[in-house]
């Protein structure tokens, strides 16, 4: 539709051979919504975590919610887990557009960060689907 698409290679989504201006701000789009959807899945993160804040307090000193408390500890801390991988996984790539954007630098070492930690966003995600299940349900059986 826009003849945005360039060849497949390390960076093969948007590429407009024709239009730098338009090269530039398509990259700039799409950054901007990949960036807004990790901040709001962080400030979601941030409002469980919080609630798990204050309902530790609420049961602070209820001796019947022992199990309750240290449940909610352990879930919140791994809750951090989350938006760090997402911000760990982009941020190579982010800085890697930026870099050929504004210096006009292709370097292959900051592709191989790209593709290994886009690649990879899944498999730490996985990593903590693991410990959590391992952690919490197998426990709980």
């Amino acid at each position: 539709m826009t003849n945005s698409y360039g060849p497949a290679g390390p960076w093969c989504w948007v590429y407009t051979q024709d239009d730098v201006v338009l090269n530039i701000l398509w990259s700039y789009i799409i950054y901007f919504f990949c960036w807004a959807n990790i901040f709001v899945i962080s400030y979601k993160f941030y409002m469980l975590i919080s609630y798990f804040n204050s309902r530790s307090e609420e049961i602070k000193f209820n001796q019947n919610k022992i199990e309750e408390r240290k449940y909610i500890k352990k879930s919140k801390y791994i809750m951090y887990a989350f938006p760090i991988i997402l911000i760990i996984s982009k941020f190579p790539a982010t800085i890697n557009r930026c870099i050929v954007l504004i210096l006009d630098i292709n370097s292959p070492i900051l592709y191989h960060f790209q593709a290994s930690f886009s690649a990879c966003i899944g498999f730490f995600n996985s990593l903590v689907f693991i410990y959590i299940h391992r952690r919490f349900i197998l426990k709980k059986k």
